[in-house]
């Protein structure tokens, strides 16, 4: 079975760093770890990632949810997780119009919860071929 693919986008190089080394080491294929959303944008049309992985807030530049809006747009990847420091219920509700789930950055276990719930239904398919 192929390991799921991940693109991750964070301007701080240690969060990209820590969420590689911990997403690596949980059995997925991290095939782009970039700095801003317009190269988020380029990795997911280059790899076509099961999930982008992507901050909110990434200055200079477009946010997180504009790289969700743009790659949901485009249908270059299968999942969309918006890991972020910042709460609201308008972020949640902007988040889920392109296809994104909210998870707020603390313990990475809410991520990993949340990668294996959006790659599931892949590893379903894969097992009925």
């Amino acid at each position: 079975m192929r390991r799921p693919t991940l693109v991750l986008a964070d301007n701080d190089p240690d969060v990209l760093d820590l969420l590689v080394t911990d997403l690596g080491l949980e059995g997925y294929d991290v095939v782009a770890a970039v700095q801003s959303g317009a190269a988020a944008v380029t990795a997911c049309v280059r790899h076509r990632p099961d999930v982008l992985v992507v901050d909110y807030r990434m200055p200079p530049g477009q946010d997180g949810l504009e790289t969700a809006e743009q790659v949901h747009i485009s249908a270059t990847v299968d999942a969309i997780i918006l890991y972020t420091n910042y709460r609201s219920p308008e972020l949640a509700a902007d988040a889920r119009r392109f296809g994104a789930r909210v998870v707020v950055k603390g313990p990475l276990q809410s991520l990993r919860e949340a990668l294996a719930d959006a790659t599931a239904s892949d590893r379903r398919e894969e097992a009925k071929l």
